[in-house]
């Protein structure tokens, strides 16, 4: 099963546990799991809301003991281990902390272990973020992806003072991220719900190819006029079952004609090493009749940043370009086949049950053609040959 995340309105901790409860997640399995974990003086609540003219769940942790103790990012991930849930939810859980931590030691110029975690450490923040992952085990999800998320403006209040939105931890986690502004005036995307997303999911854009089988909606905190304050989940399968793959990633583009060619073959190296997917340069014809190049690079969102800075740093250009594309893939395995000339390795791919491409490790086959004194093109062609023996047997 996928989750696709529709943040038209942002995303919160308690909206993604709402709309995931919405959707169908049992609730006293959610209460049961959070159980194990030994906090204590808050209840969870769930109630049906409007919110403009949209009904949904609305989750609310209610602290009834004051005297709560400062807990780091030790004392959670100590919590956690120590807790009933399945493996997968401890580690998603211990994943999210873990980056949520990250950001807010980030923007606050410290160590992990050194920050004071006013939000992290908090109460509501723990039950959030193991309550959606818990929820997610529940509904069987394994692949996870978003829209892009609205943002929100202006300012909110919290331990440190005003600060702007979106709020720097929260931008610290979505750099990379596609995001919008969406209603004015209010923080819609927060830390927890930031460090939720951005752990968990692998591509961010437009609907993926999936048949919805489970909608839920979780409403936010504030009913903003004429706004439906609310997060959308849809639940389901991509087409054609669980054997195809699809994700998104950034295409980042610049024109040059005022780089000299030295500048351009390191330029490669330096890109695949900090993250790039594939990088690629294409003859172009420029404004005044200058020839010049056009240079491609392909990253996942991830490394988004760190490549454009990359790109500014090693050539004379003033400005990048990024689409973000929709990227279907076969599923990709590698096996080791035996040959005259040695171990080769094949990566394989499929779509579903069915095999479609097998190609040899072309660094498999230069050493083993520099070793036996023979052509790349012959160890490459009785590779192929080998493995598809084995696949006969």
């Amino acid at each position: 099963m996928i989750a696709y995340f529709d943040c038209f309105s942002g995303a919160s901790g308690d909206m993604i546990l709402a709309a995931l409860i919405d959707a169908g997640a049992d609730l006293e399995k959610i209460r049961s799991g959070l159980a194990s974990l030994p906090v204590q003086g808050y209840e969870l609540s769930v109630s049906q809301v409007k919110r403009s003219s949209l009904r949904a769940s609305r989750v609310e942790v209610c602290v009834t003991s004051g005297d709560q103790p400062h807990r780091n990012l030790s004392d959670i991930l100590t919590l956690i281990d120590n807790s009933k849930l399945t493996g997968t939810a401890k580690s998603r859980s211990a994943l999210i902390f873990r980056r949520l931590a990250q950001a807010e030691a980030n923007v606050h110029g410290t160590e992990v272990e050194k920050i004071h975690f006013h939000e992290v450490g908090a109460v509501d923040s723990i039950v959030d973020i193991v309550g959606a992952c818990i929820a997610l085990d529940l509904l069987a999800i394994e692949k996870f992806y978003c829209s892009e998320l609205a943002t929100g403006s202006g300012v909110v209040h919290c331990a440190h003072g005003d600060l702007p939105v979106p709020a720097p931890a929260t931008a610290q986690l979505l750099v990379g991220i596609p995001t919008k502004l969406g209603y004015a005036g209010h923080e819609l995307t927060t830390p927890t719900g930031a460090a939720i997303l951005t752990s968990l999911c692998e591509g961010f854009g437009s609907y993926p190819q999936m048949r919805s089988e489970k909608i839920g909606y979780g409403a936010g905190r504030h009913d903003l006029p004429g706004h439906p304050n609310v997060l959308r989940v849809m639940i389901g399968e991509l087409y054609g079952g669980t054997g195809n793959e699809s994700d998104q990633i950034w295409l980042v583009e610049t024109n040059l004609d005022d780089a000299p060619g030295e500048l351009i073959g390191p330029l490669y190296d330096a890109l695949l090493s900090r993250g790039a997917l594939d990088v690629y340069v294409t003859p172009i014809q420029m404004k005044k009749n200058r020839p010049g190049i056009l240079i491609s690079v392909l990253v996942g969102p991830d490394k988004l940043a760190e490549i454009e800075d990359a790109l500014f740093e090693a050539i004379p250009t003033f400005g990048l370009r990024r689409h973000l594309c929709q990227r279907s893939k076969l599923t990709r395995q590698t096996v080791k086949v035996q040959t005259p000339y040695g171990p080769i390795r094949i990566k394989v791919g499929s779509r579903g049950t069915k095999e479609l491409t097998a190609t040899p490790e072309f660094e498999d086959c230069k050493a083993a053609a520099v070793s036996h004194g023979v052509s790349i093109r012959e160890v490459h062609n009785q590779a192929l040959t080998d493995y598809r023996k084995t696949r006969k047997q």
